[in-house]
């Protein structure tokens, strides 16, 4: 079978439905994989596996290749994006795999399918041209029971983040951990984990209300992103680093700083790069003159009285996200590069929502649960439940062949999506899922 070409798609989907048996490095110790990770779009292929390699657990970044060569043809070894990378991937090794180094020098594990498969490959490929029933296809021939499941699995969604923020609240206090939250939503899945690193270099009640210039020079000195002043950058961006380094003297802010490498800007659209997402954190931080948390509560508050409609309560919840453009950022992506055009904002509707869908209303369900406001409690699961949806992606994508004529048009429903495909679709779970045709 080695002779016919296939693609890495084959492989990436053999190793998400874990189509093979038990596993081994090529240097020989065993393989467990508990978790496969979550497909994502550029860099790795698999984000936050979780694998036993030998009697070690290791989580992070899988990434997969039809040989194990690519991972140098593909030029990997150049690109720290890869260096979270813990598992190599392969359908062959073609006598490189015990050399595969990232580009920080560390050594990759590597592990060969092709011969571990549960079926012979031939098998596996007609499987993929013609997809045998998944035990969920027929789920969309049940509408209503589908639409309330999503409904009360959303509902659990948010009462996972609520666990997480009370984690938090007890490490960092609800203010903390209401930045730090906020400051995750900001990342994306590419820079969750330098944004959530970032909130914890600073401490928030310092910097809200502040000066404007003052709070971009202490998020962008403590990310590592600030550079030095050059004599080759334009005017405009010289100026305005020179600022910001006058602000990071003035307020005699320590050395301590993340490095540049640390954050990802490979893949991600110049919109969302982490530079602009920085600027609109310092913006929503300056305008704060308190708490960063008390106008969302106040919003539901008012709407729990009856003093606010729905409609009008969710569009008030955005507001304190959206971010116009100001100054420097209204044509930049990052230090010195120009978008194509100039944009209006650096938090738009669409980003402002998901905050409030992900972050905002498990905020103030907790603040209503350590409150003991059953009041407060009720109005969160309404606006959740009635919340608008929010922007596909890529997990809520790959349910449409199977939910054909089922509307998914809130966020709570999406978020019940994205709970089944991170509960039973990435771990293998297809006989206990709640979407197979016997449990519905």
């Amino acid at each position: 079978m080695r002779g016919e070409r296939i693609d890495e798609e084959v492989v990436i989907r053999i190793w998400e439905r874990r189509l093979f048996d038990e596993l081994r490095t090529t240097d020989g110790r065993p393989v467990t994989v508990l978790s496969p990770g979550e497909r994502r779009e550029g860099g790795p292929d698999f984000a936050n596996a979780h694998i036993l390699i030998g009697a070690e657990a290791v989580k992070g970044d899988v990434e997969v290749h039809v040989n194990a060569s690519d991972w140098y043809s593909h030029e990997h070894h150049l690109d720290p994006l890869y260096n979270n990378v813990v598992l190599h991937v392969v359908m062959w090794d073609d006598g490189v795999s015990l050399l595969t180094r990232k580009e920080d020098g560390g050594r990759i594990p590597t592990v060969e399918l092709h011969d571990k498969l549960r079926m012979p490959l031939e098998e596996i490929l007609k499987e993929m041209r013609v997809p045998s029933a998944k035990p969920c296809a027929k789920a969309g021939e049940k509408p209503e029971r589908v639409l309330n499941l999503l409904d009360q699995l959303g509902w659990e969604r948010l009462l996972e983040k609520v666990d997480l923020m009370d984690e938090m609240a007890e490490r960092t206090g609800f203010e903390g951990a209401f930045f730090r939250r906020l400051m995750d939503a900001l990342g994306y899945s590419a820079n969750r984990g330098p944004f959530s690193e970032l909130a914890g270099m600073v401490e928030p009640e310092e910097l809200m209300g502040r000066e404007l210039r003052e709070v971009e020079a202490v998020l962008f000195w403590r990310s590592g992103l600030l550079p030095d002043p050059d004599d080759r950058m334009d005017e405009e961006t010289r100026g305005y680093v020179i600022e910001l380094l006058e602000a990071v003297e003035g307020m005699g802010l320590s050395d301590e700083r993340m490095g540049r490498e640390e954050w990802r800007f490979a893949g991600i659209r110049p919109l969302n790069s982490p530079a602009r997402r920085i600027a609109a954190a310092a913006d929503i931080l300056s305008r704060s003159e308190e708490s960063l948390f008390l106008p969302f509560l106040e919003v539901v508050s008012r709407y729990s009285s009856g003093d606010l409609k729905l409609r009008e309560a969710i569009r008030l919840l955005r507001e304190p996200l959206r971010v116009e453009t100001k100054g420097y950022w209204r044509d930049r992506f990052d230090f010195g590069k120009r978008l194509g055009r100039p944009c209006p904002t650096l938090l738009g509707e669409g980003r402002a929502a998901d905050i409030v869908v992900n972050v905002v209303l498990p905020a103030v369900y907790l603040w209503a649960a350590e409150t003991d406001n059953s009041s407060l409690s009720e109005a969160v699961s309404e606006i959740y439940h009635a919340h608008p949806k929010l922007g596909e992606n890529r997990i809520t994508r790959s349910f449409k062949p199977i939910l054909k004529g089922v509307k998914i048009d809130t966020a709570c429903k999406q978020q019940g999506l994205i709970f089944v495909y991170k509960t039973f679709c990435s771990s293998g779970g297809c006989d206990v899922c709640p979407l197979a045709s016997w449990n519905l």
